[in-house]
This record gives structure tokens, C-alpha cells and sequence, in this order.
């Protein structure tokens, strides 16, 4: 080992290159580059020795094929009567053993196989990236037509900036018939011979807006505890600010609040049956 490291070590003296400019051109770890021309060649990873020798003597000008074969004759001992090398290779002349079965041996370096794999590896990477990036573009196209179809969903608004909105609007005067006083304090809306009454009574300061049957909207701001009463022949469609905030009754019958207190319900129908989200 020692005459084949020489060689190398020559070679790249003559030319006045250092092991560190030798890995700067070859990209071998210098540590490999020392062994190489030390000849402690157990310390070198076995599946890249012959790709570094390679790489090595093309660095210092001399035949990558010559320097393969010579290490080679080294390393397996496979001798066959050659041709005589030259005396500037730095090898006695006269018949030289050379080794058979490596008529391709320039196709059998182990670092391009390891390229081609990891070639391979990466294609493989950049199709399933692209699969599963289809994939979720179809999750998101299938579900956006599956919502789109359902309907829209009931839109949830901070009940502070309904009062807000409420406040910031103009105020109507009411019409002196609009509200009739009962025996028993509750406020009843105006309504003609109706089978269906709707009952209210807030907990806390509650805005909503109630269509009767087809009619117009009613709109209200009530307070902590006040009732009022509605009167409709079919149904009533009811959008609150505070969906808990009231509890309702439907000709008596107690059907509770609407919702959970804060969220904002848009077109709950309330029929004879109850309540129908």
C-alpha cells in the first residue's frame, strides 16, 4: 500500500497542491484525503474508496484508469500477465499483473449508483408531494360545493355590535295605536283576528326583529324584564341579537330561549309547533 500511496503523495507535490487544496477541488473530507496518502486504507468507508482514488488522481493529473487498476492489484491480489506500465508511473517495468472481470469498471463505482438512487429517491418525493397537494385541492373544492349546497350557515354577530348598529340608526316614532296595554302590564303589538301568539319576556337588554306571517318587520329593544306580546296567523320569523337573552312562549306553551346568550340568530321560524332552525 505504501508504494501505491506514494504515488499519489508524488504526483500531488509535483504539482504543488496540498491535501486541503485537493479536497477544496474534489469535495473529500480531508481526513479521507490523509488516509489516502498514508495508505491506511481500512479507515476509508469501503463503498467510496475507489470513487475518492479516482477522484484524487484526476485532481493530480494522472490516469484515473491506471491508478484504479494498480489499486486493484493491491487490494484483491488477482493477477493475470499484462502489459508493462511505463517507468514514470513510478512501477518497476517488465510484466505487470493485471486484473480480469473489470472490463466495466469505470460502471461500477458504487458513488453513481448512489446517485442514481437518490435521483430516484427525490422523483419519488416530488410525486407525492404532488399527489397529496392534489388531494387536498379536491378536499377543499368537494367540500366548498357540499357547503355552497347545504345552505348558508346561521351567522353568529357579537350581540355589542348589534346595539351598536341599533343605536347609530334613526328612530321612528311609534304610532299612538301601535301598542296596546293589557290587564296584566304586558304590551301587545297590533294584530288582526290571529290564531297564533307569540309571547316574550327578556332577561336582559335584547334587541330583535320579528316578521309576522309575510308582514314587515317589527323591530324592539327591550329591557331587563319586559314582556311583550305578538300576534300573527301562521308564523313568526324572529332574528335576536342576544339569542338567550329572551325566553318565548308559542299560545301558551313554553319553548324557552332561542339560543346560547351572545350569539346573534338570523330567521328562526316559530310556528304553532315550536321552533324550526
Amino acid at each position: 500500500m505504501a508504494t501505491f500511496s506514494e504515488e499519489l503523495r508524488k504526483a500531488r507535490e509535483e504539482k504543488n497542491f496540498s491535501l486541503a487544496e485537493i479536497s477544496r477541488i474534489t469535495r473529500i473530507n480531508l481526513k479521507y484525503l490523509e488516509a489516502l496518502d498514508q495508505g491506511l486504507f481500512d479507515i476509508l468507508p469501503q463503498a467510496y474508496i475507489r470513487a475518492f482514488i479516482r477522484e484524487y488522481a484526476m485532481a493530480v493529473g494522472l490516469s484515473p484508469a491506471d491508478i484504479l487498476q494498480k489499486y486493484d492489484i493491491f487490494v484483491t491480489g488477482k493477477y493475470a500477465a499484462g502489459p508493462t506500465l511505463a517507468p514514470s508511473s513510478g512501477w518497476m517495468t517488465g510484466t505487470v499483473p493485471v486484473l480480469h472481470e473489470r472490463a466495466h469498471d469505470e460502471e461500477a463505482v458504487p458513488t453513481e449508483e448512489f446517485l442514481v438512487k437518490q435521483r430516484s429517491m427525490r422523483t419519488i418525493v416530488i410525486i407525492a408531494s404532488i399527489i397529496v397537494l392534489c388531494s387536498l385541492i379536491l378536499a377543499y373544492v368537494a367540500n366548498y360545493i357540499w357547503v355552497s349546497h347545504s345552505g348558508p350557515p346561521l351567522r353568529e354577530t357579537p350581540f355589542q355590535d348589534v346595539v351598536r348598529e341599533k343605536e347609530s340608526r334613526p328612530q321612528i316614532p311609534a304610532r299612538p295605536d301601535s301598542v296596546h296595554a293589557a290587564a296584566d302590564g304586558v304590551k301587545l303589538l297590533p294584530g288582526s283576528s290571529d290564531s297564533l301568539t307569540l309571547s316574550i319576556r327578556s332577561s336582559t337588554v335584547v334587541w330583535m326583529s320579528i316578521v309576522r306571517d309575510t308582514g314587515s318587520a317589527v323591530e324592539m329593544l327591550l329591557e331587563p324584564q319586559e314582556r311583550r306580546t305578538l300576534r300573527s296567523k301562521h308564523r313568526f320569523i324572529v332574528t335576536t341579537g342576544n339569542a338567550g337573552g329572551a325566553a318565548f312562549q308559542v299560545n301558551g306553551k313554553d319553548i324557552g330561549v332561542l339560543g346560547k346568550t351572545g350569539i346573534v340568530l338570523h330567521n328562526i321560524v316559530i310556528t304553532a309547533d315550536g321552533v324550526k332552525k
